[in-house]
């Protein structure tokens, strides 16, 4: 549980120093793009839809690709005050026009109510209690999308458990994303 811990916490720092330098963050958004086209692909998000983005990090990359290739409203979560406010800052200056709020919450606890679709990212933790929690608080006929580690991952980030069953899964070409697993509620 420290490795897992100590490991996020470690990414989680970088990702709030890179998310000062555009070049950075660019590289940084570039790399997962592909992605999150596969999630909208596999979640069928369309404009339509208010999608929730659990732990979206000090670079919102997920919550800006979903609202730029879809034109969705996104409430982009997160449970650290200062992740929050370096990715409203790094919205605000560079994607003001973009349909994206945030949340400081604890997904595991609290999420908004009334949402079409909610993808949790990698580093999230207790995977199975935000689970829960969002899947109790979905519309009925939801889609709540999970990012899973490969194996050498799983010490660093949590998996959901598995006795929850899959509607469907789409693999990714990410070194740390074996794929994004969707379950509709």
């Amino acid at each position: 549980m420290e490795l897992k811990h100590n490991s996020t916490k470690l990414f989680g720092s970088l990702e709030k120093i890179s998310c000062l330098l555009f070049p950075c963050y660019h590289f940084y958004c570039y790399l997962y793009k592909s992605v999150v086209k596969n999630e909208i692909k596999l979640g069928q998000i369309t404009s339509e839809d208010k999608v929730l983005n659990i732990g979206c990090g000090a670079i919102p990359f997920t919550a800006i690709h979903i609202a730029k290739l879809t034109g969705a409203e996104v409430i982009a979560v997160d449970r650290d005050l200062d992740t929050i406010e370096k990715a409203k800052y790094y919205l605000n200056y560079y994607y003001k026009d973009l349909n994206i709020s945030f949340k400081q919450s604890d997904a595991s606890i609290d999420v908004p109510n009334s949402f079409d679709v909610a993808i949790v990212a990698l580093q999230v933790n207790n995977k199975a209690s935000v689970f829960e929690n969002l899947y109790s608080k979905s519309k009925e006929g939801g889609r709540l999308i999970f990012r899973e580690p490969p194996m050498v991952f799983q010490k660093i980030y949590d998996s959901l458990p598995t006795y929850y069953k899959a509607t469907d899964k789409v693999e990714q070409r990410v070194k740390t994303i074996r794929g994004s697993i969707l379950y509709n509620t």
